[in-house]
């Protein structure tokens, strides 16, 4: 059993080897470090080097000018409409829309049912485009064509409501500026077609955005016209670049 005076000894040792040892008291946010010239207190360690940038280089990666959204040479896209919209003359502030197939109609010797469609979507760098219609073969489509006549007008529009405006007859007239028309396709007994079928009304000029409306030419026709819009049906640009 050690004796009080070699117990006396090992304190005294230990007081002197803790007064031997340094102390440092760094602000707070701040740690001491000691490494080569640096020995106080920093908020970032100066011992770790700081990484090496790398020059960049000044060759840049070739960029292909091929417009992703353009087919290739001699190929056309379809563009379905962005939205489809009834208007009715007979009932200017009537609104209903977006839809989702063609639909026209004349009665009581009166255009009754008009569209507008607004296509988008179609590259900057097309050149060559379309509007008309299609239809898929028989058993794919809701295909309805009652009446005489199913010759249908084009006219372009300049501009549409603005977004959240309900989209009506009068509410397109600030648009509908046109002289005449652009051309018209034919709906006429169509619908007794068994295959497939695409129908173009003429070729416009190219744009990103663009509008339209439908109208049967023949208001004492009496004609009803519906095709249900899905890929393989109804109303469709087609571009090519």
């Amino acid at each position: 059993m050690p004796s009080l005076a070699s117990l006396i000894t090992s304190v005294a040792l230990l007081a002197a080897v803790a007064n031997a040892v340094p102390t440092h008291h760094c602000a707070p946010g701040t740690s001491f470090f000691a490494c080569g010239h640096y020995a106080g207190c920093f908020t970032a360690d100066p011992c770790v080097a700081p990484p090496v940038a790398t020059p960049s280089s000044t060759v840049s990666s070739p960029v292909s000018s091929a417009d992703p959204a353009c087919p290739k040479v001699g190929d056309n896209i379809d563009v379905a409409p962005f939205a489809i919209h009834d208007i009715f003359p007979e009932h200017p502030s009537r609104a209903r829309g977006p839809v989702n197939g063609v639909h026209l109609e004349t009665f009581s010797n009166a255009s009754q049912v008009e569209q507008v469609v607004v296509f988008s979507g179609i590259p900057a760098s097309a050149k060559s485009c379309a509007i008309g219609w299609k239809q898929a073969a028989r058993l794919d489509r809701v295909f309805v064509f009652r009446g005489s006549e199913g010759v249908t007008g084009i006219r372009p529009l300049s501009g549409f409501p603005a977004e959240g405006a309900a989209v009506t007859h009068d509410s397109i007239q600030p648009f509908d500026k046109a002289e005449a028309e652009l051309g018209a396709l034919d709906f006429a007994n169509w619908d007794e077609s068994s295959g497939a079928s695409g129908h173009v009304g003429t070729t416009i000029d190219c744009s990103e955005t663009m509008y339209f409306k439908f109208a049967l030419r023949n208001a004492e026709s009496e004609t009803r016209v519906y095709l249900g819009q899905d890929d393989a049906n109804g109303w469709v640009v087609s571009y090519s670049c």
